[in-house]
Formats: structure tokens, sequence, C-alpha cells
């Protein structure tokens, strides 16, 4: 019994603040704040949340590092890389899609804790930092990715409500019960008259915790190496393919939603990375 207190007291705290906070400030009945001052500084809740991913990150990748034949401290090392790699190539992918707004305030470029990053840049700037660490220390590389894979949608699913505080990438203007208030400061032009939109991020979030329950369930099945890492970007490119039509913020190319057609490329290639995962093993069998 003493196992589930823990997880008992979370969820009757979590519970707690949807029903002060989270549903006031949904109705627009409570303002949501940005920042809290601290000795005269200000702490914004957008990089609270990603430090509180990672850090959540890290802790369950120490329960599984063993099982991927990784050192505790080769793993920090590659946590702190990954943020590093993946902040830097998130960052890029934003202010590339935003280039028009950027190119005449690159003062801004730097401050990503005002929000703007890109999922699919994250992607290729972790793994770039990860590979060339992985290679320098002779680390199997698909071990490595595979650990990331399992716990990046936990990240993310924490990582996903500075979005909220920040109020930015919601969606499209809407009247559901769990409509998110957006205050006009924060709305794109078009939607000035707007009040309440999809809340994008929170759709995300708990699909995100989905992928990691079911990360984790993959996990037992002793899949190939590679094989998680795959499916990890199978699914959460999938995730992105549906829900981007729903933001108000999508950028188009061509007629085409920028990010689906990422997502789709990805898609593909962690598809042609499974099927070789597999064609590996029944080699090697």
């Amino acid at each position: 019994m003493r196992y589930f207190v823990a997880p008992i007291l979370i969820l009757v705290f979590v519970a707690a603040v949807g029903y002060f906070f989270l549903v006031p400030a949904f109705a627009g009945k409570l303002a949501v704040p940005s920042q809290v001052g601290i000795d005269g500084y200000g702490l914004r809740f957008y990089s609270l949340a990603i430090l509180s991913g990672i850090l959540a990150a890290f802790f369950v990748a120490k329960k599984f590092s063993a099982g991927f034949s990784l050192s505790q401290s080769n793993l920090e090392d590659l946590i702190l890389l990954g943020v590093l790699g993946g902040l830097a190539g998130a960052r890029l992918h934003h202010v590339l899609s935003e280039w028009a707004f950027y190119a005449n305030r690159p003062e801004l470029v730097p401050r990503f804790w005002l929000g703007g990053l890109g999922f699919f840049g994250a992607i290729i700037g972790a793994l770039a930092a990860v590979g060339l660490y992985g290679r320098i220390k002779k680390l199997d590389l698909w071990k490595i990715f595979d650990l990331l894979a399992i716990v990046a949608p936990l990240g993310q699913a924490i990582g996903r409500w500075g979005n909220f505080f920040n109020q930015e990438a919601y969606g499209l203007p809407t009247a559901l019960p769990w409509k998110m208030y957006v205050r006009p400061e924060h709305r794109l032009l078009e939607y000035l008259d707007a009040s309440f939109f999809h809340p994008v991020f929170l759709y995300e979030s708990f699909l995100d915790l989905m992928i990691f329950a079911f990360m984790l369930y993959l996990f037992r099945r002793r899949l190939p190496k590679g094989a998680l890492f795959a499916s990890y970007i199978i699914f959460y490119s999938m995730l992105r393919f549906f829900l981007e039509p729903l933001r108000a913020d999508a950028n188009l190319f061509s007629g085409f939603y920028s990010n689906q057609l990422l997502a789709l490329v990805f898609m593909g290639l962690a598809a042609g990375v499974l099927f070789f995962a597999y064609k590996r093993r029944q080699k090697r069998a």
C-alpha cells in the first residue's frame, strides 16, 4: 500500500491545482502569469516548465540506463548535450520558419525563453550532439537513441505547459467546454475578435503522456536496437500531423502545413529505421 501513497498524493495535488487555478484560468476569470519575481529577478514559467521536463526525463532515464549499458556519467553528459543541441536546433527551426519576423529583430533570436521552439529541429539538433558524443566515446548509438526515446515524450508532456503560461501555440477559436481563454495581447491579428481557443498544448501534453506509457510497454517487449527510437518518431510525427491543422499559428508551405510535411518525412525515415532494425535482427538469428 505504501507504494501508492506518493502517486495518490500527487494526483490529489494536481486535481486541486486544476480546480482552483486551471479551471478559472481557462474560463478567463483568472490571469495567467508568465513569470514570477524572485529578489528582483523574473523567473519565466516557460523556462521552468522546460527545466521540469528535462529533470523528469533525466531521473527516469537513470532508472533505465543500466538496461542500455550506459554509465551514470555518460548519461549525464548525453542529457546535457542532447538538451543543448535540441534547444539550438529547436530555436533554429522556429526562427527559420518565422524568418520574416526575426529578420528585422535579430536581438530576439537567442531569447527562446520568450517562446518559440520547433520540435523537428530539436530532434535533428539533439541527434547530432548525442551522436557526436557517442562516436567519440565509442558507445552504441542505437541503444542511446532508444533510451532517449523512452523519456523524451515525458519531458515533452511537461514542457508543453510552458506554452500555456506564455499564451502561445494555442489552436483555432472554439466554443467547446474545455476552451482556453487567451488575452487580447497574445492573440494573432486575424483572431483579435475571438476570446476562446483550442488548448492545443493540452492535447499534445496528454497525447505525449500516452506515447510515454506506450514506450514503456514497448521497452518490455525486447524490440531490436533502434526500434524504440523509430517507434517514438513515428508516434510523435503522427501526433503533430493530426494536431497541426488545429493550430492558429500553423505555417503553410506551397498550400500545405509545413510541419505536416516534416512529419511525413520523419515518419518515412523512421519507418526505414524500423525496417532495417528487424532485418538486422533476422540476420543475426
